[in-house]
């Protein structure tokens, strides 16, 4: 029973720990709209940037991922692509 009510308890701090990083985060705010949460966060990417040392702006380095990711995307596909049709024959 205690173990059971302690659960139930640790599930609660959990929620409002969630709930409360959503209520500090503007861009959750609703009376932010347009661009603002997108300032926010190429502000916060670009002090990240800066911190790591890594020379981009947060455009750049954005653009950058995505044609990694698109790359890698690409690659795993047509690799199941190929396992696929060898199982087919």
């Amino acid at each position: 029973m205690d173990t059971e009510r302690r659960d139930e308890q640790m599930g609660v701090e959990q929620k409002e720990k969630r709930w409360a990083s959503i209520e500090m985060d503007p861009r959750m705010r609703p009376e932010n709209t347009g661009g603002i949460w997108k300032k926010y966060y190429y502000d916060k990417l670009g002090e990240f940037l800066r911190e790591k040392g890594i020379p981009l702006s947060p455009e750049e380095y954005l653009e950058n991922l995505g044609r990694k990711l698109y790359t890698k995307i690409t690659e795993v596909i047509q690799a199941e692509i190929e396992i696929e049709k060898s199982c087919d024959q």
